[in-house]
């Protein structure tokens, strides 16, 4: 990965190299503190979708909270994707649960696809049951420019290879980062 910075625009651009497996996804982490709770976002929701499941969403102005964006899957793993976002903003609440101030990333030149959860992926990945997850001290904000589908493979087909990260070409984040006030 390599890394272009004018003012709050960052330009991150991914070259695989060598043979690899299908990749999850291909974009930046964002630790956050903690009491970043409250997520606003114009793209692609209200729940969780992906490049091979996303008509039931459509694209609009949504909100939630980072606790209520995870998933409840049967093994803990990475989840709560947003594709074809042109913004998202993640902040702390008042007493009244009014956004604050936090940090707000916009779309450049494309939208990209976001998840935030109070987990990182590496949280997750080495978690055989929700119960066993730590006690959340962060809050992880992850801005993707290439996410791979969700296939069908529990009972047929892995993804097909229109939702799969190409990796013989270079893949291209435009994104403001901004704090939000």
């Amino acid at each position: 990965m390599t890394t272009e910075r004018d003012g709050d625009d960052y330009t991150f651009t991914f070259t695989c190299e060598g043979r690899l497996p299908d990749l999850p996804r291909l974009g930046i982490v964002i630790e956050l503190p903690r009491d970043y709770g409250h997520v606003s976002w114009y793209g692609r929701g209200p729940w969780e979708n992906y490049p091979d499941r996303w008509q039931s969403c459509p694209i609009g102005r949504y909100e939630s909270t980072v606790d209520d964006m995870f998933t409840h899957y049967p093994r803990p793993q990475d989840n709560c994707n947003h594709e074809q976002c042109a913004e998202v903003i993640v902040s702390r609440t008042n007493a009244n649960g009014r956004p604050y101030s936090g940090i707000w990333v916009s779309a450049i030149d494309k939208p990209f696809s976001f998840s935030v959860l109070p987990w990182s992926p590496q949280q997750l990945a080495a978690t055989a049951h929700d119960y066993e997850l730590p006690h959340p001290t962060a809050t992880y904000l992850n801005i993707d420019c290439a996410v791979l589908g969700l296939g069908n493979s529990s009972c047929g087909p892995g993804v097909l290879k229109k939702y799969a990260i190409d990796s013989t070409r270079p893949h291209i984040l435009r994104v403001r980062i901004q704090k939000y006030e």
